[in-house]
């Protein structure tokens, strides 16, 4: 789950927009430009939830710090921090990097389908040399798709195959050991292990 926080104030929108972090789809936008921050932390609080607690990175750019500090006192865990404790912070590097992720995504066909508010913000987005920067101004369903692709590519889900392959290999030492208790018990298993 990414979340992009603004004032409120009817400018700027307060986005959510969760993924699934074994398939990289969008599964749920939300976007208001009327909620204040607190209200705001609420609203993820209960996405959050709704949505199985999944990874959230919440940039702390401005009102960020607001709602990290309620969705805290709400016993939200799953959330990003840096091996040093700090809370994400947009900056020029890493924006370059988690929209150059998802544009990756979209050009890859990982995403298959965009919102109409996302595709009118990336319409209008355009890279400087500087940094990122929409013409419409608005680009706050970007960061927060940005940032939930960017939170499912750093703590992926176990792939299928991965799940497969670990239920198979449960099945087969279930399997082994049913054989070897019929073979003898205990002396079965002394024999099988020294065997490997």
């Amino acid at each position: 789950m990414g979340v992009d926080v603004a004032h409120g104030v009817g400018s700027d929108y307060s986005t959510i927009t969760v993924v699934s972090a074994t398939t990289r789809q969008i599964m749920y936008h939300y976007r208001n430009n009327t909620i204040t921050p607190a209200q705001f932390a609420e609203v993820v609080a209960e996405t959050y939830y709704e949505w199985g607690e999944p990874f959230t990175i919440v940039e702390s750019n401005g009102p960020g710090g607001t709602v990290l500090y309620r969705l805290e006192e709400f016993g939200v865990r799953n959330l990003f921090y840096d091996e040093r404790g700090r809370p994400w912070k947009t900056v020029k590097h890493n924006k370059v990097a988690i929209l150059d992720y998802m544009k990756e995504c979209i050009c890859d066909r990982i995403v298959c389908t965009v919102d109409k508010h996302l595709w009118q913000e990336m319409r209008g987005m355009e890279i400087t040399k500087d940094a990122p920067a929409n013409h419409d101004g608005h680009d706050d369903l970007i960061i927060a798709t940005a940032l939930a692709l960017w939170s499912a590519k750093i703590k992926p889900a176990p792939s299928f195959a991965s799940v497969r392959a670990s239920l198979i290999e449960d099945y087969k030492k279930k399997k082994r050991t049913k054989q070897i208790l019929r073979q003898g018990g205990h002396q079965g298993m002394i024999r099988t292990w020294s065997n490997k």
